[in-house]
């Protein structure tokens, strides 16, 4: 009877993997599932404003995104540091400019196609990109 191959000694001794790479491997499957669901967002987003009242289905879609994100930001020590003299900011980057974000992308995708939506969301975020760094900032 033939004795089974051994494997070459580098592949026998591969140490385990370090913290930092598990940390690593973790943050990029965590991006991945970032990736799909915001591949996935204009086609469901069509479906279900075809399906009825877009502003009821955006409501249903954001209220518990906004209460998971309450929830994740009251549990995070260095962000519960509030100052009320930032309320204004708060309010105009936190709500009026997600609002008219979401209030266009809601009217494009009923009148438009979902990749029509997607491409325009895209090339405005890619646009924004180019934008901050010929000015200079740092992107992000």
């Amino acid at each position: 009877m033939p004795q089974p191959k051994t494997l070459p000694a580098v592949v026998r001794t591969v140490p385990a993997a370090s913290p930092r790479a598990r940390t690593a491997r973790r943050a990029e499957a965590a991006l991945a599932i970032v990736v799909l669901v915001w591949a996935a967002g204009p086609s469901m987003v069509k479906y279900g404003v075809d399906m009825g009242n877009p502003y009821a289905f955006n409501l249903a879609r954001l209220v518990p995104a906004s209460l998971i994100l309450l929830f994740a930001v009251a549990r995070t020590p260095a962000l519960r540091k509030f100052e009320w003299r930032d309320a204004w900011s708060v309010f105009v980057l936190g709500v009026a400019g997600p609002v008219v974000l979401e209030v266009g992308f809601i009217h494009g995708t009923h009148a438009s196609s979902a990749t029509s939506s997607a491409l325009i969301l895209a090339l405005t975020a890619c646009g924004g990109t180019r934008v901050s760094a010929e000015s200079g900032e740092a992107p992000g």
